[in-house]
């Protein structure tokens, strides 16, 4: 029961804090930045987490968000184009509105992000970013798994949820970026 309660309290952290952030972000750039230092925060839920966004006029996205990595690793490619041969997430799935469980990291890949574990994991879930109202989703997150917890129902929603707080995140950015444009607009009018 303690342990249970303890996992419960640092998620319900993890989740104040990327709630708490949402209407003050101005920019996409700071909600990737507010993510990945608040994701940061809690390692024993996410050894690594990569977030990446699509861009605009393509299938390809691009790395916003990372925690986890020291430095750059072939798991953390600064772009993804799922049009590519054997891509290292599959991003078509999360562009579809799909998650995605890949299990066999030990396999792809050697010195993954423990978080304060001494194993590394063995899997990943890769959830889209859904955007309310749009087919596509602003992009996915890859989120290192612990080893040690199963992926049960509780962790699978605590990991949507995540996604949903930066979702929310980047929908007040970019609506506040399309009133400042259009103030700017109207006060040229106005001059």
């Amino acid at each position: 029961e303690d342990t249970e309660r303890v996992i419960g309290e640092r998620r319900m952290a993890t989740l104040r804090d990327l709630g708490s952030d949402a209407t003050s972000l101005r920019t996409e750039t700071d909600v990737y930045l507010a993510a990945s230092r608040h994701l940061a925060a809690n390692p024993q839920s996410f050894p690594f987490t990569l977030v990446y966004a699509f861009d605009e006029d393509s299938e390809v996205a691009r790395l916003r968000g990372v925690t986890g990595f020291s430095g750059p690793h072939p798991a953390a490619p600064a772009v993804i184009d799922p049009a590519a041969p054997d891509p290292v997430w599959p991003a078509d799935a999360p562009a579809a509105g799909h998650a995605v469980l890949i299990d066999d990291l030990a396999e792809r890949w050697v010195d993954l992000p423990a978080g304060v574990w001494s194993d590394p994991p063995t899997s990943a879930l890769v959830v889209p970013l859904p955007q309310q109202g749009a087919g596509r989703p602003y992009g996915f997150l890859v989120a290192g798994l612990n080893r040690y917890r199963p992926l049960d129902s509780n962790y699978r929603a605590f990991i949507d949820l995540v996604a949903g707080h930066i979702a929310a995140a980047i929908a007040s950015a970019r609506a506040y970026e399309t009133e400042r444009l259009r103030a700017e607009q109207l006060a040229e009018l106005d001059a």
